[in-house]
């Protein structure tokens, strides 16, 4: 008898203590209760000192001042090359092209060379750029900036500038030259044709290859030699010059 009421006793004595360690530790400051799960209020810690951290001995402020921040907004507002204040000062004084104030589904052409400061506005649509952006690829892309109201955005581009592919350099001393490419890496819609632009240096070549389809190249300057041959072991040896085709 006095061994089962010893064992009844630590039984109730061991389901007090794993009650007491299961319950969530409540502790009240500031008149708000901090509870250590994840769906209990707010923890209120805006009484903790902040002193930030940083490398041992380190010294001043890990974040900087407030010098070090850039300007922002549009390139071309203020005499420093600038925009500065609220975002409607970066946008500034603006003019709308030609046919930009028609309703969006006409689709008129916007004619934006000469407007130095494109805005992606067509009729009732759209609205204010305040920068930062490349206002030069905008001129240059009107339909992308004021897209036709027609336009449901499933039009692919179909441009891209040699001059944002990356320049593979000829090897083997003697600057030989280098080609850059354009291909469904840089432009998806380039499905059926990719473009090379190439410089190839005196008595420097291209590596031998093959298509599976067609190939033809213009010569923007200088001389070049081109030898082929097709499917059946027939080979042809030509000299072109600037302004020939192949």
């Amino acid at each position: 008898m006095k061994t089962s009421e010893s064992l009844r006793a630590i039984f109730a004595a061991s389901c007090c203590i794993s009650s007491s360690l299961s319950a969530p530790a409540a502790i009240l400051i500031n008149k708000r209760q901090i509870v250590g799960l994840p769906s209990g209020p707010e923890i209120d810690n805006s009484d903790i000192p902040y002193a930030a951290v940083g490398p041992v001995g380190s010294s001043g402020d890990v974040y900087g001042s407030s010098a070090l921040l850039g300007p922002a907004g549009d390139s071309g507002k203020t005499a420093d090359g600038y925009g500065s204040g609220s975002t409607e000062q970066y946008v500034g004084d603006y003019t709308l092209a030609e046919g930009q104030t028609e309703d969006a589904d006409l689709g008129l052409y916007l004619d934006l060379a000469s407007n130095p400061d494109p805005q992606p506005i067509r009729g009732k649509n759209g609205a204010t750029d305040p920068g930062p952006r490349n206002e030069e690829i905008q001129r240059q892309n009107s339909d992308l900036l004021a897209r036709p109201g027609t336009d449901m955005g499933d039009i692919p581009n179909a441009k891209w500038p040699m001059g944002l592919s990356s320049a593979r350099s000829g090897t083997g001393g003697g600057r030989p030259g280098w080609a850059r490419q354009q291909n469904t890496n840089e432009l998806p819609v380039a499905s059926a044709m990719a473009g090379v632009d190439m410089r190839l240096a005196p008595n420097a070549y291209r590596e031998m290859h093959w298509h599976s389809t067609n190939e033809w190249a213009y010569i923007f300057t200088g001389g070049v030699r081109i030898a082929s041959m097709n499917q059946n072991g027939q080979s042809f040896v030509d000299d072109l010059q600037a302004g020939d085709l192949w």
